[in-house]
């Protein structure tokens, strides 16, 4: 993918994890290297991402545009318009056919919630979109992983809801990617300080 820079992985990653990670899980797998790189750079990806949609946003005020500005490629996201297009396709025209998308998880993936919702392969037709279980999947890590990452997505949407700085903190110490909790204190305080003034006073998180 041209928004992340990858390396890919060794056949030794490989046979550890048992599994084709997705490009994302180098941040997991690599995170010290990952983070290297990102504080070498002059912008962070974020800022990158907003200088990339001003470009964007002033050449689609061009009537005459009419071909594909070179700036979306390297805001990411290819090809999700031709899933999109296909999706709606399949639902109103009653296709019932395979998809991946997210979906409560409901018996998919024995080992998930089935209020979880998941990515995940799905028979889409017009009044239902059912998950095609998984049978048999006995990858402990890959297991561990996701329900690591699901709890810390349910603890951050409870720490949004409740207001509380330790919740929010709790969430962050539960992503992989965090782990130190000076470091995760810090990083919260810094970022409820940049932002609290478009935080609604009710979930606001307090001190």
């Amino acid at each position: 993918m041209k928004n992340i820079p990858a390396n890919g992985f060794s056949p030794e990653v490989l046979t550890t994890v048992g599994a084709i990670p997705s490009t994302y899980l180098e941040y997991y797998y690599f995170r010290q290297e990952k983070l290297e790189k990102l504080k070498s750079e002059t912008l962070s990806r974020g800022e990158v991402c907003l200088k990339l949609e001003e470009e964007l946003l002033k050449k689609y005020q061009d009537p005459n545009l009419n071909v594909k500005p070179p700036e979306l490629e390297q805001r990411g996201g290819a090809y999700y318009s031709e899933v999109a297009i296909s999706l709606m396709e399949a639902i109103h025209n009653d296709r019932k056919t395979r998809h991946i998308i997210n979906i409560k998880n409901n018996g998919a993936l024995d080992f998930m919630d089935d209020e979880d919702i998941i990515e995940t392969a799905a028979i889409v037709g017009k009044d239902e979109i059912t998950p095609i279980p998984v049978q048999n999947f006995k990858n402990e890590h890959v297991i561990a992983m996701m329900r690591t990452m699901k709890e810390y997505e349910k603890m951050a949407v409870k720490a949004a809801l409740s207001g509380e700085k330790r919740d929010a903190i709790r969430a962050l110490m539960q992503n992989p990617l965090c782990g130190d909790f000076n470091a995760v204190k810090a990083c919260y305080e810094r970022l409820n300080e940049l932002n609290r003034d478009y935080l609604n006073k009710r979930v606001s998180l307090r001190g």
